[in-house]
């Protein structure tokens, strides 16, 4: 888990009980009307049967339904008779009332004399409105609470109801407490297990952000859906079981005798393919009598019954009795395990190697687990593979010169664990084995491992080391080395120098290893070759057919790595070229193809964050944000982490969000010293640019966007965001300058501004084109135009191409040079409203609360979309809309963790969300800070 909580959490909402939820508030709904007179719900263990209920109270108290809640308790010494029935009905009766004594024995009477009293009294208070009594955990109710219910349900008249939880191990109080009861007078619910929807729900809901897939499968294996256990393992975040369920989980399997403990045991080896006749077999026991101790554990909820046999219920009870075998008893059972198995047709070789190599057998464990690899690599599993392959190395010192030998050689092993480690994105694990490889490399092989090494080392972020390697597999070349090999040693060389920005070198290097390959048969070494000719030319047209066939390619080998890299490199040039219309298909494409291949930490996390780039500059905020939590929760490093940050400074920054916008951007600078790459750079030049911007510090951001324009020059799209938001530096700057009387050279930065807009190469593509007229706005502003025609066609422009952000920014700049004139204060209300809308819509709280300012400076009438209670009472204080969420919650004295709940964000963000409050209030305290706010009318309503 990438959270660790530390202690048992709740979700703040009740997860995947709807259903149960509807058909308990209409059974109170019904109340008196011939309906159901009891309602059963029953469920295992955990399975949130008193959050159910607890929910249920606050619902029907709300609805005008009295409710008398009581419960059985499970006492060691027994439980007081009528104590579930006495707390009940204290909570409506005064404090004198006869029942209640004679409930506790305080006032002695005969037993009909109490039913009577509890009868009556029960009657009385349901002619006061519907009555729900609700007795919790039936199952531990004592035999004279469960007469005095019998007697309740079957006499006491009148618009009340019982409701009643149960483990389903409670029948019997539940036959006792219907017996003479009509089936139509009793609702029975079940709470199930969660789903795997479910728990994701539950576990977003507990730790305020959206988990990835991988992490919610994990969790619902491991809790089997179970609510509270899903708690326990979100709590526990480290994987480990806590104390107290491994003992509880334990003694539970124990108490059912030595043979279902041992056959409970044997599931928890075996896990799957485990039926009677295995179980039987692995215990040396007779069929029938391991199926008749296997279904008792199902009986106990120990075991479940699936298609291939019996199954521990759930993960953290297999782990806690799996850590309960001796280990000597483990290895034994797992020898006999992989002995039956192996005697089966149907047995596979990840699941055999398993068994081996926990029996402690390396030459069978070796020879299934590169059987397994095999399998792997054709189901495109490359993390199964890795995993199997390291397995093998961990056996390599106890295997014979024979058994190596039939592996390969453990030069071949550890090529192949790393091709496996950089396609499940373990790119320092690549680095290792390749570096470890080294040693025993002569020839033609030592120069193919160095540009492999050169390659994880740039994917890894060390971009001086990739540097080194690629100067080091050039080096090892001589007169004898093949043209295959030089081929791709060259092409290897030519990708990083376009890559670094020695765009010269990359071409001349790319066509010499053209040329090599001419007579190279080898179609992986061509593909290389094609690839590395189109990405030295990135940005140019010919780029584009060179990717194409080098596509083309790739899908006739049925190569998913190499399919997947094409597509990234497609997408990278056709945003060089400005076409970035053309990139929507064609991630979604690759996206399908990397997770088809199984590269979720490697090339789908690079295609991820490309997808999140076109998400920001389309609008599609939120989704951006999910996608790049959902990236760094894979435990991403290297590039694709890099150009993550980079975006989601970015997003911070149009947001408002400065602890976020630090945060990444430290995260890019680290990396900055070590990858020459300059594009993420450029991003955070911009994101902080931006901030300071909002913060009115032009010259500063000036500075940040001439340093994003020399760092984005490879890249035309970002070279004119930059030069865009240069002009508006300079424009700000312009405009601060004015009012003291000192903007002469305004004009002359002006000039230049246009001149460079003009001079842009691709500037006819339309996102380009978009931004070029957004820069050609702000130099008319710079001057001091309020002419609003250069901002009527940067809005139009924008909107074109769906850049939602900068269309709702030049809204608000198009507003401002309308109210330049009397006749243009209605149309500057318009598009006012309609920047206000986006900004909404996007939390760009920056921009939002500059046009609400706006608004108020220039006294317009503006509804924003009829919800004027977006605008800040106090804009002096110019808190954010989740600043003004969290406000009153504060003043209330909630603290950080109940704010976090009641939001669903991590309490980490509350607390900054708390200390910008308090010092943009200008107060010490958050108590100085709930007063301001009471006396500015922040809290009103």
């Amino acid at each position: 888990m990438s959270q660790n909580l530390g202690r048992l959490v709740s979700s703040p909402q009740l997860i995947g009980r709807d259903a149960e939820m509807a058909a308990l508030t209409d059974f109170a709904s019904a109340l008196g009307a011939g309906g159901p007179r009891v309602t059963l719900v029953s469920g295992r263990a955990g399975s949130g049967k008193t959050r159910l209920i607890r929910e249920l109270n606050e619902k029907l108290r709300e609805e005008g339904v009295t409710v008398l809640p009581g419960a059985c308790l499970a006492l060691e010494a027994g439980s007081p008779p009528y104590l579930a029935l006495h707390t009940a009905l204290r909570s409506a009766l005064p404090a004198g009332a006869p029942v209640l004594a004679e409930l506790t024995g305080a006032r002695a009477t005969s037993r009909m004399e109490l039913f009577e009293e509890l009868r009556a009294s029960v009657e009385s208070i349901a002619r006061g409105g519907k009555t729900a009594l609700i007795i919790e955990d039936l199952h531990w109710a004592d035999p004279a609470t469960q007469d005095a219910l019998s007697y309740l349900v079957a006499q006491a008249a009148g618009a009340w109801g019982l409701i009643a939880t149960m483990r389903p191990e409670g029948a019997d109080s539940a036959a006792a407490l219907l017996a003479g009861l009509e089936r139509r007078h009793i609702l029975r619910l079940s709470l199930g297990t969660l789903s795997v929807a479910e728990v994701g729900a539950q576990m977003a809901a507990i730790i305020g952000i959206r988990p990835d897939a991988a992490e919610v499968d994990l969790v619902h294996r491991r809790s089997g859906g179970i609510p509270l256990l899903v708690e326990e393992v979100v709590a526990a975040g480290n994987g480990e079981i806590p104390d107290h369920l491994r003992a509880m989980f334990v003694a539970r399997v124990r108490e059912l005798g030595e043979l279902v403990a041992d056959v409970v045991g044997v599931a928890s080896v075996v896990d799957r393919r485990c039926d009677e006749t295995v179980i039987g077999q692995i215990l040396g026991t007779e069929i029938h009598a391991a199926r008749a101790a296997a279904n008792e554990a199902v009986n106990w909820d120990l075991l479940m019954v699936d298609a291939e046999g019996y199954r521990v219920r759930h993960e953290l009870l297999r782990e806690a009795v799996y850590g309960s075998l001796a280990p000597a008893q483990r290895r034994q059972l797992h020898e006999r395990a992989g002995v039956v198995l192996s005697e089966s047709s149907t047995a596979e070789p990840g699941e055999l190697a398993y068994h081996w190599y926990l029996a402690g057998r390396p030459k069978d464990a070796t020879r299934a687990f590169l059987e397994a690899t095999d399998l792997a690599e054709r189901a495109n599993a490359p993390a199964t593979a890795y995993s199997y392959l390291e397995r093998v190395l961990s056996l390599w010192p106890s295997l014979d010169d024979e058994d190596q030998e039939r592996a390969g050689g453990r030069g071949e092993v550890l090529r192949r664990t790393a091709i496996a480690a950089e396609r499940s994105g373990s790119f320092d694990a690549a680095i290792a084995l390749t570096e470890e490889r080294l040693a025993a490399c002569v020839g033609d092989e030592l120069s193919m491992a160095y540009e492999r090494l050169a390659r994880y080392r740039w994917q890894g972020g060390d971009g001086i080391g990739a540097a080194a390697a690629h100067d080091q597999a050039i080096g090892s070349l001589t007169v004898n080395t093949s043209a295959g090999v030089r081929a791709k040693v060259l092409s290897g060389q030519a990708w990083h120098l376009r890559l670094v920005g020695r765009i010269d070198d990359a071409v001349r290097m790319s066509d010499a290893a053209l040329q090599q390959s001419q007579t190279v048969e080898d179609p992986a070494i061509v593909w290389q070759v094609l690839l590395s000719w189109g990405v030295a030319r990135l940005g140019q047209e010919e780029a584009v057919g060179a990717l194409t066939r080098a596509r083309s390619m790739a899908e006739s080998l049925d190569a998913g790595f190499d399919i997947a890299i094409c597509t990234l490199w497609q997408y990278e040039n056709l945003r060089m070229l400005g076409r970035l219309n053309e990139t929507d298909g064609l991630l979604a494409t690759g996206l399908r193809q990397a997770a088809a291949y199984g590269l979720s930490r490697s090339v789908e996390a690079v295609l991820s964050y490309q997808l999140i780039e076109r998400m920001l500059e389309t609008g599609r905020w939120t989704e951006a944000l999910n996608l790049a939590d959902s990236v760094l929760r894979r435990d991403v490093h290297g590039i694709p982490e890099f150009f993550t940050r980079a975006f989601r400074a970015r997003l911070a920054a149009m947001q408002g969000d400065e602890a976020t916008l630090e945060d990444a951007g430290r995260y890019v600078d680290a990396y900055s010293a070590r990858i020459p790459h300059q594009r993420p750079r450029a991003i955070v030049l911009m994101a902080r640019a931006e901030w300071s911007l909002w913060r009115g510090l032009s010259d500063g951001a000036a500075a940040l966007c001439q340093q994003a324009v020399e760092s984005s020059r490879l890249d035309v799209y970002y070279r004119a965001d930059a030069l865009a938001m240069l002009a508006r530096a300079r424009a700000d700057w312009a405009a601060q300058a004015r009012a003291q009387g000192n903007a002469d050279d305004a004009a002359e930065q002006a000039a230049e501004l246009h001149v460079q807009a003009d001079a842009w190469e691709h500037r006819d593509y339309p996102e380009v084109a978009a931004l070029l007229a957004l820069t050609r706005a702000e130099s008319e502003r710079l001057v001091g135009s309020r002419d609003p025609q250069p901002w009527r066609e940067t809005v139009d422009a924008l909107a074109a191409v769906s850049d939602l952000y900068r269309a709702a920014y030049a809204r608000w700049r198009l507003s401002w040079a309308l109210l330049g004139s009397r006749s243009g204060r209605a149309e500057a209300t318009r598009q006012l409203d309609q920047a206000h809308e986006a900004a909404l819509a996007l939390g760009a709280d920056p921009l939002r609360t500059a046009i609400e300012k706006q608004a108020q400076d220039a006294r317009l009438q503006v509804a924003f979309g009829q919800d004027a209670a977006s605008m800040p009472k106090a804009p002096e204080f110019q808190l954010t809309t989740r600043e003004l969420e969290v406000l009153p919650l504060l003043a209330a004295g909630r603290t950080n963790a109940e704010i976090a709940s009641i939001l669903v964000i991590s309490p980490r963000t509350v607390g900054e969300h708390v200390s910008r409050i308090l010092r943009k209030m200008g107060a010490g305290r958050r108590t100085e800070a709930a007063d301001i706010a009471r006396r500015r009318g922040l809290l009103d309503g």
